[in-house]
Order: C-alpha cells, then structure tokens, then sequence
C-alpha cells in the first residue's frame, strides 16, 4: 500500500475568478430581467409644488442662556505672601517636619531593641 504524501497531491487552487464572472454575470441577467418585466415608475406632476419659501423649522430642545464675560475689567491677580506670613508658614512646616521625626524616632527605637 502507497502513502500519499504532499508532494503527490494535486495542488489545490481557489476558483475566484470563475466564481465572479459567474455571480456577476448572473447578477447583471437579473437586472436586465427586472428591467423588463416591472413597469416604469410614473411621471412626477410639474404642476405641484410646494412654497418652499415660508417652510420653518422650529426645534423643541431650548438651549441654555449665552454666557457673557466681562473682559473690560482688570484681572484680579492674587496678593503676594507678605513676609511676615512668609515666616510663619516656614515656621509652621519646619515644627510639622521635627514633629514627624520625632514620632518617626519612637516608632524605630523599640524595633531595634527588640533585636
């Protein structure tokens, strides 16, 4: 008994270009048929038309009230630190900072004493 191997089959190939010719063809046979068995759509009358200059569109969403910014005034630029202010905030991190070491300290002693 003969194994088949890969080089022994026949190549397979896609038929796509029979497939279109085929599928189109048909296509354009039932447009030609269509054409000629349903009847022509009617005329339009010419004779009625409407105004079309008095139609308005009126739309039923309000949309919010325009906002106005008053660009004639100065702008208001925010008041610098004064140095006395300046020093008390320095002041007030610089005892943040040592109180938070000190705290940082007692959590470390007993840790080390441990070991």
């Amino acid at each position: 008994m003969k194994r088949l191997q890969y080089r022994d089959a026949l190549p397979i190939q896609m038929p796509i270009i029979r497939y279109f010719l085929f599928v189109g063809s048909l296509l354009v046979a039932l447009l030609f048929l269509a054409d000629f068995l349903f009847p022509a759509p009617p005329e339009r009358s010419a004779g009625i038309d409407v105004d079309r200059s008095i139609i308005r569109i009126h739309s039923a969403r309000v949309l919010p009230e325009r906002i106005v910014f008053d660009t004639s005034a100065a702008p208001v630029h925010p008041r610098e630190a004064s140095s006395r202010e300046a020093k008390n905030e320095t002041a007030t991190v610089a005892k943040r900072a040592a109180h938070i070491a000190s705290i940082a300290d007692q959590v470390r002693v007993p840790s080390q004493a441990a070991q």
